[in-house]
């Protein structure tokens, strides 16, 4: 198996120096998350051209969409970092087992997902206030994406394989392959078939069926090292097993991709919930072009942000291989380096969100009766930026304990920073000061900032208590 290994260059890379392997593998992750980033407020732009009740549709399906794409996330993050340190333990039978099991079941749980909300979502919109024009364009947008949300489900656990594998290259290709489709099919469907947001929809679904197939070759290409079974019979024949007509998981494999996998989808679903509060304090200090002003100023900071996801969303595969290889010294290095290159990333980009903020604020005035908020979208933006230059410590202690297979610690750092903190901080200077808008920026930067720190206290922490296990 060494020989195999070696020949790898993708296995080598995850194996070999953590801090050539955190840039090789987080550089393409970072360009694709910012180009998926970009396709989101693209998509938004194309669809705007319909109309208000359009895009109002499309916000109205957001929370749905938004825990669709946690559990994607979730999935994704669990058989990663699972992969990861089988392989680094060279366990490459078990590796193997996690991801075929892993795509089983995904297939089971977005089958259930679209049995759940089919026959429900209609009545849920209802149930919120929809009616008219907006109740139905909000149907013709949910529908597709709810019966074809196997494509997603299936194209991020393929997404989270190829990483835990070190093939972030291949992740790259699917992601950007996607997005770029799906830029192009938006006005097809929108307008030159004049479909509207049944068109939007629709091409989302084929945009992200065209991504699985590509990452679906790149997965069974031959120079992997992880064999994954198609022949379907044979694989319930192999990994299930009948006891009292009952279908039974292989329960370590399963296990040990859902402890670290369920933590990261409700970590993705608590940053939503801590919005909302959020979203609430600001209309109570001032009216819908103060949600305007905020939310606005927040997308950028959301896109300022982006490369850390992509760089946590690597820094956990090589941890988790250096754990599963035992080796305390590559831990350490990897959790380190990747909080180093994350604080050089983002302090960067404060600088340059600083410098020229008024000028990106410029992007919001397309229509001119905006150009009165520009000053003050700038100034929300500087608040809200302080903070930038020092997630690096939290996301990348999430993204450790991950790594480790700790996934429940790394959910409590993601509810301490997003959800108590920001909402606490928000609250008190927003609110309670009765600093406006301005103050619920400040607290906002504040909390992600005592967050990041007690995120990092506690990773630090592990890493002592870890040495003490390794080096017996």
């Amino acid at each position: 198996m060494s020989s195999s290994i070696n020949e790898n260059k993708n296995i080598s890379i995850l194996l070999g120096n953590p801090k050539r392997a955190i840039i090789k593998i987080s550089i393409p992750m970072i360009l694709a998350n910012i180009v998926q980033t970009l396709y989101n407020i693209v998509d938004a732009v194309w669809v705007s051209g319909i109309g208000g009740n359009a895009l109002a549709s499309i916000g109205v399906f957001f929370p749905f969409n938004m825990a669709i794409v946690s559990l994607c996330i979730g999935m994704s993050t669990g058989v990663s970092t699972s992969i990861a340190r089988f392989i680094g333990a060279g366990d490459f039978e078990n590796a193997n087992k996690s991801a075929n099991q892993s795509l089983i079941l995904t297939f089971f749980l977005s089958v259930s997902f679209m049995l759940l909300l089919s026959p429900t979502i209609s009545i849920i919109f209802r149930k919120i206030g929809l009616k008219g024009i907006v109740y139905n364009y909000a149907l013709l947008y949910a529908y597709p994406l709810i019966y074809g949300n196997i494509f997603l489900f299936l194209t991020n656990t393929i997404y989270g394989i190829l990483r835990g594998s070190g093939n972030s290259r291949g992740t790259m290709v699917g992601i950007i392959c996607g997005a770029l489709i799906n830029i192009i099919l938006d006005p097809i469907f929108i307008y030159f078939f004049k479909l509207g947001v049944l068109g939007a929809s629709i091409a989302t679904i084929i945009s992200q069926f065209i991504s699985l197939v590509v990452v679906f070759r790149i997965m069974i290409n031959k120079s992997n090292l992880l064999k994954i079974k198609f022949n379907y019979l044979n694989v319930i024949k192999e990994k299930f097993y009948y006891k009292n007509k009952k279908i039974i998981f292989d329960n370590y494999i399963i296990k040990d991709i859902i402890i670290v996998a369920l933590p990261s989808a409700l970590a993705q679903l608590s940053m939503s919930l801590a919005m909302f509060f959020i979203n609430y304090f600001v209309l109570r200090v001032s009216d819908s072009t103060g949600l305007a002003i905020f939310t606005s100023s927040w997308r950028i900071i959301l896109l300022a942000i982006v490369p850390l996801t992509g760089l946590a969303a690597s820094s956990n595969v090589v941890i988790g291989a250096n754990y599963g290889r035992k080796s305390f010294g590559g831990v350490k290095t990897s959790y380190f380096y990747s909080i180093f290159f994350g604080i050089v990333i983002e302090l960067i980009i404060f600088i340059l969100i600083n410098i020229f903020s008024k000028e990106i604020s410029y992007i919001f005035s397309l229509n001119k009766e905006n150009i009165e908020f520009i000053p003050l979208i700038s100034q929300s933006i500087r608040y809200l930026s302080i903070f930038i230059p020092f997630v690096s410590f939290g996301m990348n202690s999430s993204s450790f304990f991950q790594g480790i297979g700790n996934g429940r610690m790394a959910l409590i750092i993601t509810i301490i920073r997003t959800i108590i903190l920001q909402i606490f901080f928000s609250f008190l200077f927003g609110v309670f000061f009765k600093l406006g808008i301005k103050g619920i920026c400040i607290g906002i930067s504040l909390a992600n900032i005592t967050g990041s720190f007690i995120g990092f206290s506690i990773g630090c922490n592990e890493l002592k208590k870890m040495r003490l296990i390794l080096s017996k």
